[in-house]
């Protein structure tokens, strides 16, 4: 997450659902010697966002910071896991994304209508 006010990273929650060292040792069925594993998740790489977003929301109001709008793309999954736990908390879509889904509609205009 970065700051609107000061553009610095506010926080950040790393997921990572696979390591190459379990993965090499599984695939030769090999007992996987004792490291540092970065693997954190065990869910659906859809499901890394919206559980990222809840964390550090949780993590910046816990600390005292004021979250009133989020800054994200059109995902519904982030929007409805956040509206759980945060009421008045809004939301707007990226510069980037709104460019995108207003190109998407344009195209899917030019699609439906030929003429």
């Amino acid at each position: 997450m970065i700051g609107s006010i000061t553009g610095k990273v506010m926080d950040f929650s790393p997921r990572s659902r696979i390591f190459k060292v379990c993965e090499y040792h599984q695939q030769r069925i090999e007992i996987v010697p004792a490291h540092d594993c970065s693997k954190n998740w065990s869910g659906s790489s859809k499901g890394m966002e919206p559980d990222m977003a809840v964390e550090m929301t949780h993590n910046l109001k816990d600390s005292g910071c004021q979250i009133q709008v989020l800054h994200a793309d059109n995902d519904s999954t982030t929007t409805s896991r956040l509206n759980v736990d945060f009421d008045d908390l809004g939301k707007k879509m990226t510069k980037i994304m709104l460019k995108k889904d207003f190109q998407k509609s344009c195209i899917n205009c030019q699609r439906n209508f030929k003429s």
